[in-house]
């Protein structure tokens, strides 16, 4: 079996979002883009019985085969890679919406959705967590 490539996870990832300033990058800004969400989402897979440390990212493959569940996991973990910046930048949100859409909405309001979300995805990613763990990690007997 073939080793994992970062693509294979940045397809499940883009499937989750909608970003269309994604769209309009080079290949190579976008690829570097989603390795940046992806190298940064490792550390949050505390629960992943493989290691994920074991990677080339000159090629851009993990150096092991990664289960579906792997790829899931990481993939929307990415997400909240990809939020971070959205909701620590109110001014980078405000670009996003045209003005008169913006002012329908408070910079509070807004900023509190944006958490809302955030909080959601990480009870999401918790949940995954545990049941991979539970799964895989030694939790089921």
């Amino acid at each position: 079996m073939a080793n994992t490539i970062y693509a294979d996870i940045n397809i499940i990832f883009l499937s989750k979002i909608n970003d269309y300033s994604l769209n309009i990058l080079e290949d190579t800004d976008l690829e570097d883009i989603l390795k940046n969400y992806l190298i940064s989402s490792i550390p949050e897979f505390i629960y992943c019985v493989q290691n994920l440390e074991d990677r080339n990212d000159t090629t851009n493959t993990f150096n092991i085969v990664l289960t579906t569940q792997e790829i899931n996991i990481l993939a929307t973990i990415m997400i909240k890679q990809w939020l971070n910046p959205k909701t620590n930048n109110l001014e980078l949100l405000k670009n996003i919406f045209k003005t008169r859409e913006f002012d329908l909405f408070s910079n509070a309001n807004l900023l509190k959705e944006l958490q809302n979300l955030r909080t959601n995805l990480d009870k999401e990613i918790i949940t995954l967590m545990t049941l991979y763990h539970f799964v895989y990690g030694g939790g089921a007997s």
